[in-house]
């Protein structure tokens, strides 16, 4: 099936952005490569349950990130799930859709809510992710950092 790349950003370290933005297109060349044959889309999973101003990304390297992946790898994303962001994302999703096109946009799903097992976003989850999502993601699990 699709490889799932796991962006949280409650433990975001880096400060040099060019070089996170080559380990970015590593990563996705990976996760590309760890596909089923016959695959070419991936999962792009952003945990925001514990965002905060003071641990995510510059603006500058949020909007190089959209860059690549729309510039690098527009065909690559499957989905992209924005996963229990809090409620003032809305506001960072708006002034993020314009750098988007109508179909990347629609390749966006939040997920607000209950994801007890057998909740509609378990359900969605699994459709997407698999079975396992919970353990393939590390969501709901204690971030160590």
């Amino acid at each position: 099936g699709r490889s799932v790349l796991v962006f949280d950003n409650s433990v975001q370290n880096t400060t040099d952005q060019a070089w996170q933005m080559r380990l970015l297109a590593y990563k996705i060349e990976f996760a590309l490569r760890q596909c089923e044959r016959g695959t070419d889309k991936i999962c792009l999973l952003i945990k925001l349950q514990n965002f905060s101003l003071f641990n995510n990304p510059s603006w500058a390297t949020t909007k190089e990130t959209i860059k690549i992946l729309l510039t690098c790898f527009p065909e690559t994303l499957g989905h992209c799930i924005i996963y229990r962001p809090p409620q003032v994302f809305s506001v960072v999703l708006q002034a993020v859709k314009p750098f988007l096109d109508a179909r990347t946009a629609s390749k966006i799903l939040c997920v607000v809510g209950d994801v007890s097992d057998g909740s509609k976003n378990d359900r969605l989850l699994a459709d997407l992710i698999g079975a396992q999502w919970k353990s393939l993601t590390g969501c709901e699990r204690p971030v160590l950092a």
